[in-house]
């Protein structure tokens, strides 16, 4: 299934963000955002995502919202994620939480979903993988993924704010890790939150694993599953993809 990127930020409410990681090039994802147009990569998204990939679920530990344990960018040059070809000035110096420009903006994509994802109020995690790739025209200094919830009709409250957990897989330590925030608020403060972040030199990729699930307490709705591409330290929005998901009791 194919969710629609984006890349202005939506309303989002600040809880958990999520993940897992693993290497990979740019390819094809059940959501994927292209670097400057509407549903990818630099300012805005909030939305949904799932994959299913077999681990150890030992060990399940608390942490920050970026991986412990970084995944290495492919090779430069990666056929699956080309650089970009159109001519750019060097990026200009961007605000604090604001979106980088369009021609700046790394493409993100979501994948591991069936055709047509749903959630169930829990019910076990639902897993999936999120790719950011590099096909700018500029090399990141440092760049951290930033999955979470988006607003969901499921949540019986008045922010539509949904409750559940969201863990990122960590290779180094071969166990998930819960992440927050959890789901997306009225503002950018997810953004802001302390990260990890990595070299991202254009024409590399980075892949993470995340797996999602939802408070029993949840209805049944519509929602989705949003994903960032954060530059640090201004912790620029650099990219963003949502993927929609049912949520069915």
């Amino acid at each position: 299934m194919n969710a629609i990127k984006r890349r202005v930020l939506p309303r989002l409410i600040p809880l958990a963000a999520i993940g897992v990681f693993a290497l990979a090039g740019c390819g094809n994802g059940d959501a994927t955002s292209a670097a400057p147009t509407s549903a990818s990569a630099s300012s805005s998204a909030s939305a949904p995502a799932s994959a299913s990939v077999p681990v150890s679920t030992s060990a399940t530990a608390s942490t920050a919202s970026t991986p412990s344990s970084a995944p290495k960018p492919a090779p430069a040059g990666d056929p699956a994620c080309p650089v970009s070809t159109v001519s750019a000035p060097p990026m200009p110096a961007v605000p604090e939480l604001e979106s980088v420009p369009d021609q700046y903006a790394v493409s993100i994509k979501v994948t591991g979903l069936p055709a047509n994802p749903t959630l169930k109020p829990g019910a076990a995690p639902t897993e999936f993988s999120v790719t950011l790739c590099n096909n700018s025209p500029v090399d990141y200094k440092s760049m951290a993924p930033e999955v979470l919830m988006g607003h969901c009709s499921c949540a019986p409250n008045p922010t539509t704010t949904p409750e559940g957990t969201l863990q990122l897989f960590d290779k180094a330590s071969n166990s998930w890790k819960d992440i927050s925030p959890f789901a997306a608020g009225l503002g950018m403060d997810f953004a802001g939150v302390p990260k990890v972040g990595q070299a991202f030199p254009k024409g590399t990729s980075l892949t993470f694993k995340y797996r999602v699930s939802l408070a029993a307490t949840m209805t049944a709705g519509q929602g989705g599953i949003a994903a960032y591409a954060i530059s640090l330290p201004q912790h620029n929005i650099a990219g963003s993809v949502t993927a929609p998901v049912a949520v069915v009791k």
